[in-house]
């Protein structure tokens, strides 16, 4: 670099500073890249799908071979005399590992759609931002900056570029295209698709920059707004969409507020009708309930947080009730300090008790980390986790802080099981990174599906029908003015 004299010699240096760069990142690109997952999540393929996963041996095979090729040329490159076209072999290797990977896991059986919803937004700032002063990722990111704050206190609401997205699955030709794209630059969140897929929930703010929930015809992104107007200080989001068709949100109307700051209101569950009408609040709390979801058995899973005499930092609990409200009880975590919160908890296909959630702090907001949790394992600090992924045999500590999350990588938000293996989640995958789709499997292999520069793509969904799960009747008489009271011993079990 010193006798660079001219432009050429500039882009010369330039040039070479490049590759060797490239190439630096392929060496450790192989030294670090895992094949045993791989392998792992081929061999699970193959034994769960059989003839439905036809080329399980060929990558196996191929695995193998560029797993001896990579051992060879990773040895030669420990020794001082390392040949340049070492460096260039192992670029690629690296890049046939990758490939293989890709091909290997998207013929999984479980894509077997051909698009998926997302949604698209342009976060503020630098799209790859990893961290923002003290305050997480959330608010950068479009959600509330902290876990005790609800949607009321997203800032600037309506200066967001964001839309509701349809986009083909690898190996699809079709383009993608926008379903949805809200008037005057609104924020957009909590997309719920419909059972039969036709239409879907999404919570955005009105004029008045109250969040509303809206419903969208999927075939032609017409939209109608289902929760009143015109009612000030009160906020209605994080919809949801019930067996029977009814729907469920959080709503701010009881308008409480968070104890430590009484300019946080709070938001708890409420039903209604499919067509907006018969309001009826189910959870009647100090603090917010988050992020319903329905379980395979009908019930409703959410996390509530408790305040009162309790280190609050640390207490929120997953529940679950029946839909009309009925038989609240916890999910996961009661008496816990581990985990701080565990948003977007979604139950895994087919399974009776797993969930998949994101495990986050108190104030770090809702990135973070993605957990599987079985409360027939246990219910208490880490006794339930089945894993973190990334994390294969790797046990999980329930820290006590604030922030448990807050230097961990890959970060997380959204996820969509696909069974108790896979994956689909909305991933930071390391500081530098675009927020993307990926694919991700608890045998530790995290595919890229899809990021788009300058962008960040959050809330995953299979663009298709999905099983609806059974409706249980209500046990509620609201046309009753008596009711049962239980009573229950507070020193009887585990508190």
């Amino acid at each position: 670099a010193e006798q660079v004299v001219d432009l050429d010699g500039l882009h010369r240096v330039r040039q070479l500073y490049l590759q060797a760069r490239v190439l630096r990142d392929a060496l450790e690109s192989l030294r670090t890249f895992d094949r045993e997952a791989l392998e792992l999540a081929i061999r699970d393929l193959q034994a769960t799908f059989g003839d439905r996963y036809p080329r399980a041996n060929q990558y196996l095979t191929r695995l193998d071979d560029l797993g001896r090729q990579a051992d060879v040329v990773l040895s030669r490159l420990a020794k001082p005399e390392a040949p340049d076209r070492a460096f260039e072999e192992a670029a690629g290797l690296a890049a046939g590992l990758r490939t293989l990977q890709r091909q290997a896991l998207l013929a999984n059986p479980l894509l077997d759609f051909d698009e998926m919803l997302v949604l698209k937004r342009r976060p503020k700032g630098d799209p790859r931002r990893s961290q923002w002063d003290d305050k997480g990722l959330g608010e950068f990111l479009g959600l509330p900056r902290q876990s005790s704050w609800g949607y009321g206190t997203i800032p600037s609401v309506d200066d967001w570029e964001n839309q509701i997205d349809v986009v083909p699955m690898p190996g699809h030709e079709q383009p993608s295209r926008t379903l949805f794209d809200p008037p005057d630059r609104r924020l957009l969140g909590d997309i719920d698709l419909h059972w039969d897929g036709g239409k879907l929930l999404v919570a955005m703010p009105d004029a008045r920059n109250n969040w509303q929930v809206m419903e969208v015809n999927t075939a032609d992104g017409a939209s109608r707004q289902l929760t009143p107007h015109g009612i000030p200080d009160v906020h209605n989001y994080d919809p949801c969409y019930l067996p029977d068709d009814r729907i469920l949100f959080i709503s701010t109307a009881a308008l409480q507020g968070v104890p430590c700051n009484s300019g946080v209101i709070v938001g708890m569950m409420y039903q209604m009708q499919a067509d907006g009408t018969g309001i009826r609040q189910v959870c009647f709390e100090q603090d917010h309930d988050y992020t319903p979801s329905i379980l395979n058995d009908g019930r409703v899973l959410y996390l509530r947080w408790d305040y009162t005499d309790t280190p609050h930092v640390w207490n929120r609990i997953l529940m679950s009730m029946n839909p009309d409200g009925t038989a609240q009880q916890e999910y996961y975590g009661s008496n816990s300090y581990w985990p701080n919160a565990a948003f977007f908890g979604r139950a895994v296909p087919g399974h009776p008790t797993q969930i998949a959630a994101i495990v986050t702090g108190h104030h770090e907001g809702r990135v973070g980390e993605l957990v599987l949790l079985d409360p027939t394992r246990g219910r208490s600090e880490a006794d339930g986790v089945v894993q973190r992924i990334p994390g294969r045999n790797r046990p999980v500590t329930p820290v006590i802080e604030d922030k448990p999350t807050e230097h961990s990588w890959p970060k997380f938000l959204h996820p969509w099981p696909l069974n108790e293996h896979y994956l689909l989640v909305a991933a930071k995958p390391s500081p530098n990174d675009l927020w993307g789709i990926y694919l991700v499997d608890t045998f530790d292999n995290l595919v890229p599906l899809r990021e788009e520069e300058d962008y960040g793509l959050f809330e995953p969904i299979p663009f298709r029908p999905r099983p609806r799960p059974p409706v249980i009747p209500d046990q509620v008489r609201p046309e009753r003015d008596d009711a049962l009271v239980y009573l229950q011993d507070v020193y009887r079990g585990t508190g």
